[in-house]
């Protein structure tokens, strides 16, 4: 209902413009009168009032005009060009797929084909369809300058925005073009999936593009400055006060792409890792440019910014080898306690010995159960061993389990009671 009424409006207004523009055009036609040197100055100081007749005229379409703009898209515009453009860009494919589809299954009957869109014919022709439509695209601008231009509006303070135009636009293109070729070689000489790099491969790739995309910026704006006038330039940079909002407004995202490149180049954490950081543990499932996505153990997922990971400690529970277990046994101090718990210390590392193969007794982790203070009626007793297993996954889980079973029974066995349950 509401897109009916706009659409209403807009005819409406539409209307009252033409019949406006219409008016004025058949008073122009009347003998000029002259006008007073103040009403002159009047003119040519006023912001609205005057002036919107005269330009609201440009936008009517009378015989003269079209007779100017016709002579300019004869004069510019070829048919069989733009007939020669549409065929790259819509047709050149499925022009080259059925003959192709056509020979393969005639040679290869004993053996499924080879996809089309795995070929390297495919490839040419699919950047040969892009860059038809980018030539239709700078097309399209170069008809649009010219119907502008003999409609009454003067384009003399754009300069030559067309070539500009087409010339971002096909820096860019070779910028893009670029990034998904280099991802493709990162990815054939890693043996990964392009649409998905991981680890090291991640950096360097988020590194490339970081520099291919600022060094189109880079032409990018000096084509604006090179192809515009000193109008057009300024109306692009939105002055100077408007330049010192855009940077303040850009501020926090530069900050944050910034954090993130250094996140990524730091190897500290790569994407599949579980850490430990700002009091949550987790698995990082996304190591984007602004933002970081934790994955928690309830599959809850926590977006950080990468500003606030940038300048904090981080575990990195997936690139340890080892893992500990830590229990605290307290027993009441008495004579008997002080002669069976040097007994009970040895029977706790020979019981987690044998059901934990993992455990560390080399030297080159502690593997410490002893006696660490008396207090009063109770003696404390600490474990802390350690195992040469990741401390992360189900595996870390069921071998800590088993650990603490095993210290368990070993209590069992000791006529010691203890104080206190297992901590």
């Amino acid at each position: 209902m509401t897109l009916c009424y706009s659409r209403r409006f807009t005819c409406v207004l539409l209307l009252l413009l033409s019949v406006f523009c219409l008016a004025a055009d058949a008073a122009d036609k009347r003998p000029p009168a002259t006008s007073s040197p103040i009403h002159q100055e009047f003119l040519k100081h006023s912001t609205l009032a005057g002036v919107f007749r005269r330009h609201a005229k440009k936008l009517l379409v009378n015989r003269e005009k079209a007779k100017v703009i016709v002579k300019g898209l004869k004069d510019v515009v070829h048919l069989d060009e733009i007939v020669v453009f549409c065929l790259l860009a819509w047709m050149s494919k499925p022009a080259v797929r059925l003959p192709y589809e056509a020979l393969s299954s005639g040679r290869q009957k004993d053996k499924a084909p080879r996809n089309f869109e795995e070929t390297p014919l495919h490839l040419i022709f699919d950047h040969l369809s892009q860059l038809a439509k980018l030539a239709l695209a700078i097309y399209a601008v170069d008809v649009l300058k010219i119907i502008a231009q003999g409609m009454g509006f003067k384009l003399a303070n754009m300069g030559d925005f067309n070539h500009a135009f087409g010339k971002i636009l096909y820096t860019g293109w070779i910028a893009n073009r670029a990034s998904a070729l280099k991802r493709y070689i990162l990815a054939k000489q890693t043996n990964q999936d392009y649409r998905d790099l991981d680890g090291q491969v991640q950096i360097v790739d988020r590194l490339i593009d970081a520099a291919l995309y600022g060094i189109t910026l880079y032409i990018a704006v000096d084509t604006v400055q090179t192809n515009m006038d000193a109008t057009m330039r300024g109306f692009l940079a939105f002055g100077s006060v408007s330049a010192l909002a855009m940077s303040l407004a850009m501020q926090g995202f530069v900050t944050q792409v910034f954090h993130g490149l250094f996140l990524a180049g730091s190897n500290r954490v790569n994407e599949g890792d579980s850490v430990e950081v700002l009091g949550m543990s987790g698995k990082i499932e996304d190591l984007g440019w602004l933002e970081t996505t934790l994955r928690m153990s309830d599959n809850i997922l926590v977006s950080i910014p990468n500003a606030d990971l940038a300048g904090q400690r981080i575990s990195n529970l997936s690139r340890a080898i080892t893992s500990q277990v830590s229990q605290k046994l307290t027993f009441e101090n008495s004579e008997d306690s002080l002669e069976q718990i040097p007994l009970l210390l040895k029977d706790i590392k020979r019981e987690v010995g044998i059901s934990c193969p993992t455990l560390i007794t080399d030297g080159s982790r502690p593997c410490r159960v002893h006696v660490t203070s008396i207090e009063g009626d109770l003696i404390e007793v600490s474990c802390k061993l350690h195992f040469r297993i990741k401390p992360v996954g189900d595996a870390y889980l069921d071998n800590r389990q088993e650990a603490i079973f095993a210290i368990a029974r070993a209590v069992r066995r000791s006529p010691l009671q203890p104080a206190s349950p297992l901590m």
